[in-house]
């Protein structure tokens, strides 16, 4: 007699697909998985963009430092007056001169370059105060330029100070 094999469904199913269950488990995996990269990815752009305002804020305050460190001395031990405030001309843009008063906020419109090419596409809001004090030894001026801007996704503002000297001392 030839030996049959019988095979009942539950057997059949075993060996040829897989469980509900299993297949549940796979799909969730796979959601957690995406999830977590999606949610990476998101962190990750939201730092790259908190960098680059960062960046261009400090830009700019350097910028305003240094214009003050190449002001004249008589400039800076008085400077010159608008609507009686002390005001600093600052070249921004090219050659397009803005003032901006000494010891108050001042709210610059700064360009955002986004792209490869260099092009504008959007501009942040950054306040700036920038202040010129003797030093207290009579021998130079401290420039300080406190800055602070609005993230414009998180809404989080972010404030920084940066600070330099002039000398009066002559260099021989």
């Amino acid at each position: 007699m030839h030996a049959l094999k019988i095979y009942d469904k539950r057997t059949r199913s075993k060996q040829a697909a897989f469980s509900l269950v299993e297949m549940m488990i796979a799909m969730f995996i796979f959601a957690l998985l995406a999830f977590g990269i999606t949610k990476t990815l998101l962190f990750t752009k939201l730092t790259a963009e908190d960098n680059l305002y960062e960046a261009t804020s400090l830009t700019v305050a350097i910028s305003t430092i240094e214009q003050m460190k190449g002001a004249s001395l008589i400039l800076l031990a008085d400077p010159p007056t608008v609507s009686g405030k002390e005001v600093f001309s600052l070249v921004v843009q090219g050659n397009t001169k803005q003032n901006i008063i000494l010891g108050e906020e001042n709210i610059l419109q700064v360009p955002i370059v986004t792209e490869s090419g260099g092009s504008t596409t959007k501009t942040m809001a950054l306040t700036m105060i920038p202040e010129i004090e003797p030093m207290t030894t009579n021998t130079g001026y401290w420039l300080t330029v406190t800055y602070s801007y609005a993230h414009p996704r998180s809404g989080r503002v972010r404030t920084n100070t940066i600070r330099n000297a002039r000398s009066t001392v002559p260099s021989s």
